[in-house]
Protein backbone atom coordinates (compact mmCIF):
# COMPACT_ATOMS: atom_id res chain seq x y z
CA UNK A 1 0.00 0.00 0.00
CA UNK A 2 1.31 3.60 -0.92
CA UNK A 3 1.80 6.08 2.04
CA UNK A 4 -0.59 8.78 1.72
CA UNK A 5 2.50 11.36 0.78
CA UNK A 6 3.36 8.77 -2.42
CA UNK A 7 -0.16 9.15 -2.99
CA UNK A 8 -0.75 13.01 -3.02
CA UNK A 9 2.77 13.22 -5.26
CA UNK A 10 0.98 10.50 -7.39
CA UNK A 11 -2.03 12.86 -7.90
CA UNK A 12 -0.43 15.52 -8.02
CA UNK A 13 2.00 14.34 -11.42
CA UNK A 14 -1.55 12.89 -12.75
CA UNK A 15 -3.10 16.45 -12.65
CA UNK A 16 -0.42 18.37 -13.41
CA UNK A 17 1.16 16.55 -16.25
CA UNK A 18 -2.56 16.22 -18.09
CA UNK A 19 -3.49 19.76 -17.30
CA UNK A 20 -0.32 21.67 -18.76
CA UNK A 21 3.08 19.48 -19.01
CA UNK A 22 6.49 21.14 -19.39
CA UNK A 23 7.26 22.22 -22.68
CA UNK A 24 11.01 21.86 -22.29
CA UNK A 25 12.81 18.97 -20.20
CA UNK A 26 14.95 19.79 -17.53
CA UNK A 27 17.94 19.26 -15.88
CA UNK A 28 17.73 20.36 -12.54
CA UNK A 29 21.38 19.97 -10.47
CA UNK A 30 20.40 19.59 -7.22
CA UNK A 31 23.09 21.45 -4.58
CA UNK A 32 22.47 19.88 -1.29
CA UNK A 33 20.34 21.49 1.47
CA UNK A 34 19.32 24.39 -1.14
CA UNK A 35 15.48 23.04 -1.39
CA UNK A 36 16.14 20.88 -4.27
CA UNK A 37 13.78 17.82 -3.38
CA UNK A 38 10.70 19.87 -3.15
CA UNK A 39 12.30 21.64 -6.51
CA UNK A 40 12.71 18.01 -8.05
CA UNK A 41 8.97 17.01 -6.61
CA UNK A 42 7.69 20.25 -8.14
CA UNK A 43 9.11 19.54 -12.07
CA UNK A 44 8.04 15.73 -11.94
CA UNK A 45 4.83 16.55 -11.09
CA UNK A 46 4.50 18.46 -15.00
CA UNK A 47 5.23 15.15 -16.54
CA UNK A 48 3.14 12.74 -17.73
CA UNK A 49 2.22 9.68 -14.93
CA UNK A 50 3.58 6.96 -17.69
CA UNK A 51 7.18 9.53 -17.78
CA UNK A 52 10.20 7.56 -16.77
CA UNK A 53 11.54 10.18 -14.81
CA UNK A 54 15.66 10.80 -14.18
CA UNK A 55 15.27 11.17 -10.38
CA UNK A 56 19.05 10.13 -9.05
CA UNK A 57 18.10 8.71 -5.62
CA UNK A 58 21.28 9.75 -3.61
CA UNK A 59 21.67 6.38 -1.07
CA UNK A 60 21.16 4.09 -3.86
CA UNK A 61 23.88 5.90 -5.65
CA UNK A 62 25.98 5.60 -3.23
CA UNK A 63 25.26 1.71 -2.90
CA UNK A 64 25.75 1.48 -6.59
CA UNK A 65 29.39 3.07 -6.07
CA UNK A 66 30.47 1.13 -3.40
CA UNK A 67 29.22 -2.32 -5.04
CA UNK A 68 30.94 -1.66 -8.31
CA UNK A 69 34.01 -0.95 -5.92
CA UNK A 70 34.01 -3.74 -3.15
CA UNK A 71 31.24 -6.07 -3.90
CA UNK A 72 28.98 -4.79 -1.09
CA UNK A 73 26.52 -1.71 -0.38
CA UNK A 74 27.90 0.97 1.77
CA UNK A 75 26.22 4.45 1.62
CA UNK A 76 28.10 5.60 4.68
CA UNK A 77 31.63 5.06 3.08
CA UNK A 78 30.83 6.22 -0.57
CA UNK A 79 28.95 9.42 0.92
CA UNK A 80 29.66 11.76 -1.80
CA UNK A 81 31.35 14.32 0.84
CA UNK A 82 33.36 11.38 2.08
CA UNK A 83 36.84 10.11 0.73
CA UNK A 84 35.18 8.49 -1.96
CA UNK A 85 33.40 10.62 -3.16
CA UNK A 86 34.76 10.71 -6.58
CA UNK A 87 33.88 6.82 -6.86
CA UNK A 88 30.15 7.95 -6.06
CA UNK A 89 29.94 11.31 -8.25
CA UNK A 90 31.34 8.84 -11.35
CA UNK A 91 28.04 6.50 -11.12
CA UNK A 92 26.02 9.69 -10.62
CA UNK A 93 27.52 11.33 -13.74
CA UNK A 94 26.91 7.70 -15.82
CA UNK A 95 23.50 7.75 -14.76
CA UNK A 96 22.67 11.17 -15.84
CA UNK A 97 24.13 10.27 -19.06
CA UNK A 98 22.03 7.25 -19.56
CA UNK A 99 18.87 9.23 -18.12
CA UNK A 100 19.93 11.98 -21.09
CA UNK A 101 20.69 9.56 -23.74
CA UNK A 102 17.24 8.04 -23.53
CA UNK A 103 15.27 11.47 -23.16
CA UNK A 104 13.89 11.32 -20.09
CA UNK A 105 11.81 14.52 -19.42
CA UNK A 106 13.37 15.46 -16.09
CA UNK A 107 16.81 14.43 -14.45
CA UNK A 108 17.34 15.62 -11.38
CA UNK A 109 19.75 14.69 -8.43
CA UNK A 110 22.99 15.57 -5.82
CA UNK A 111 24.91 15.40 -9.63
CA UNK A 112 27.98 17.79 -10.31
CA UNK A 113 27.82 20.30 -13.53
CA UNK A 114 29.10 18.51 -16.56
CA UNK A 115 30.04 20.49 -19.19
CA UNK A 116 30.09 17.66 -22.05
CA UNK A 117 26.76 16.84 -20.98
CA UNK A 118 25.64 20.35 -21.29
CA UNK A 119 27.24 20.93 -24.89
CA UNK A 120 25.69 17.39 -25.98
CA UNK A 121 21.92 18.36 -24.32
CA UNK A 122 21.58 22.26 -24.26
CA UNK A 123 18.91 22.32 -27.05
CA UNK A 124 16.50 19.94 -25.54
CA UNK A 125 17.20 20.42 -22.16
CA UNK A 126 16.94 23.54 -19.51
CA UNK A 127 19.18 23.80 -17.16
CA UNK A 128 18.56 24.91 -13.37
CA UNK A 129 19.84 25.24 -10.04
CA UNK A 130 19.06 26.71 -6.68
CA UNK A 131 21.68 28.30 -4.65
CA UNK A 132 22.11 29.03 -0.94
CA UNK A 133 24.21 31.26 1.52
CA UNK A 134 27.37 28.94 2.26
CA UNK A 135 27.26 29.25 5.66
CA UNK A 136 23.96 28.55 6.15
CA UNK A 137 23.78 26.41 3.91
CA UNK A 138 27.14 24.59 5.47
CA UNK A 139 25.19 25.03 9.17
CA UNK A 140 22.45 23.15 7.60
CA UNK A 141 24.25 20.66 6.67
CA UNK A 142 26.01 19.77 9.51
CA UNK A 143 22.36 19.47 11.58
CA UNK A 144 21.19 16.74 8.36
CA UNK A 145 24.53 14.42 8.46
CA UNK A 146 24.15 14.78 12.39
CA UNK A 147 20.46 13.96 12.75
CA UNK A 148 21.21 10.93 10.00
CA UNK A 149 24.26 9.98 11.82
CA UNK A 150 26.24 10.56 9.30
CA UNK A 151 28.27 12.56 11.67
CA UNK A 152 28.57 12.27 15.50
CA UNK A 153 30.69 15.04 16.95
CA UNK A 154 30.06 18.17 18.43
CA UNK A 155 30.36 21.30 15.55
CA UNK A 156 33.81 22.72 16.94
CA UNK A 157 35.16 19.16 16.15
CA UNK A 158 33.48 18.42 12.94
CA UNK A 159 34.90 21.77 11.10
CA UNK A 160 38.61 19.81 11.62
CA UNK A 161 37.57 17.13 9.43
CA UNK A 162 37.41 16.47 5.83
CA UNK A 163 33.51 16.14 5.50
CA UNK A 164 33.53 19.71 6.65
CA UNK A 165 36.23 21.01 4.25
CA UNK A 166 34.26 19.33 1.34
CA UNK A 167 31.20 20.83 3.16
CA UNK A 168 33.05 24.41 2.56
CA UNK A 169 33.40 24.33 -1.07
CA UNK A 170 29.81 22.85 -1.78
CA UNK A 171 29.08 25.15 -4.41
CA UNK A 172 32.33 25.34 -5.92
CA UNK A 173 32.10 21.33 -6.50
CA UNK A 174 29.26 21.03 -7.87
CA UNK A 175 29.19 23.87 -10.35
CA UNK A 176 33.22 23.21 -11.34
CA UNK A 177 32.56 19.80 -11.30
CA UNK A 178 35.15 18.88 -9.58
CA UNK A 179 34.47 15.72 -6.85
CA UNK A 180 36.97 16.08 -4.00
CA UNK A 181 38.27 19.91 -3.34
CA UNK A 182 39.02 20.57 0.35
CA UNK A 183 41.55 23.78 -0.56
CA UNK A 184 39.81 26.10 -2.53
CA UNK A 185 41.13 27.40 -5.88
CA UNK A 186 40.82 30.61 -7.55
CA UNK A 187 40.66 27.97 -10.87
CA UNK A 188 37.64 26.04 -9.44
CA UNK A 189 35.79 29.32 -8.08
CA UNK A 190 36.12 30.99 -11.60
CA UNK A 191 35.64 27.49 -13.57
CA UNK A 192 32.22 27.36 -11.34
CA UNK A 193 31.34 30.70 -11.95
CA UNK A 194 31.66 30.12 -16.03
CA UNK A 195 29.61 27.07 -15.79
CA UNK A 196 26.94 29.54 -13.83
CA UNK A 197 26.54 30.93 -16.71
CA UNK A 198 25.69 28.59 -19.24
CA UNK A 199 22.80 27.46 -16.76
CA UNK A 200 19.00 28.53 -18.32
CA UNK A 201 17.25 29.36 -14.72
CA UNK A 202 19.80 30.22 -11.74
CA UNK A 203 17.40 30.79 -8.32
CA UNK A 204 18.56 31.96 -4.75
CA UNK A 205 17.04 29.80 -1.67
CA UNK A 206 15.49 33.43 -0.14
CA UNK A 207 14.10 34.03 -3.63
CA UNK A 208 12.09 31.42 -3.99
CA UNK A 209 9.23 33.27 -6.07
CA UNK A 210 11.39 34.31 -8.60
CA UNK A 211 13.23 30.93 -9.71
CA UNK A 212 9.81 29.64 -9.53
CA UNK A 213 8.55 32.21 -12.33
CA UNK A 214 11.80 32.23 -14.41
CA UNK A 215 11.89 28.23 -13.83
CA UNK A 216 8.04 28.62 -15.40
CA UNK A 217 9.20 30.90 -18.16
CA UNK A 218 11.66 29.00 -18.97
CA UNK A 219 9.78 25.30 -19.76
CA UNK A 220 6.85 26.56 -20.58
CA UNK A 221 4.63 25.68 -17.95
CA UNK A 222 3.50 26.53 -14.21
CA UNK A 223 5.76 25.09 -11.49
CA UNK A 224 4.80 26.04 -8.06
CA UNK A 225 7.19 24.54 -5.46
CA UNK A 226 5.46 22.89 -2.67
CA UNK A 227 6.40 23.46 1.05
CA UNK A 228 10.44 23.45 1.83
CA UNK A 229 11.53 20.59 4.26
CA UNK A 230 12.66 22.12 7.76
CA UNK A 231 16.05 21.32 8.44
CA UNK A 232 16.64 18.32 11.04
CA UNK A 233 18.80 18.34 13.91
CA UNK A 234 19.84 20.80 16.37
CA UNK A 235 21.46 23.93 15.35
CA UNK A 236 25.03 24.57 17.00
CA UNK A 237 25.32 27.48 19.13
CA UNK A 238 27.67 29.87 16.61
CA UNK A 239 29.34 32.50 18.06
CA UNK A 240 32.13 35.75 16.32
CA UNK A 241 34.92 33.20 16.02
CA UNK A 242 33.33 30.04 14.89
CA UNK A 243 31.38 32.43 12.11
CA UNK A 244 34.78 34.10 11.35
CA UNK A 245 36.22 30.28 10.93
CA UNK A 246 33.03 29.42 8.68
CA UNK A 247 33.54 32.32 6.25
CA UNK A 248 36.70 31.90 5.78
CA UNK A 249 36.28 28.18 5.22
CA UNK A 250 33.23 29.27 2.93
CA UNK A 251 35.36 31.87 1.08
CA UNK A 252 35.01 30.57 -2.20
CA UNK A 253 31.72 29.50 -2.43
CA UNK A 254 31.11 32.61 -0.95
CA UNK A 255 32.51 34.22 -4.28
CA UNK A 256 30.19 31.79 -6.31
CA UNK A 257 27.24 33.06 -4.64
CA UNK A 258 28.19 36.26 -5.22
CA UNK A 259 28.33 35.74 -8.63
CA UNK A 260 24.81 34.38 -8.72
CA UNK A 261 23.45 37.36 -7.04
CA UNK A 262 25.51 39.66 -9.51
CA UNK A 263 23.27 37.36 -12.10
CA UNK A 264 20.38 38.39 -10.85
CA UNK A 265 21.11 42.26 -10.61
CA UNK A 266 21.50 41.82 -6.50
Amino acid sequence: MMSSDKVKRRTARLIGGLARPSRAKCCFVHIPKCAGNSIASALIAKTPINACNGWIDTVASRNAAAIAATGAPDDTLYHEDGDHCAETFAVRRDLAAYHFSRGAPVIAGHILFDPVLHRLHMRDYRFATMLRDPVDRMVSHYREEMAVGIIAMPFEAYLETSMARRHANTLTRYLAGIADLQVVSADAVETAKRHLDLFDVVGLMDRSDDFARDLSAALGTTIRLGHQRKGRGEAPVINDDLRRRLEEMCAGDAEVYAHARALKGL
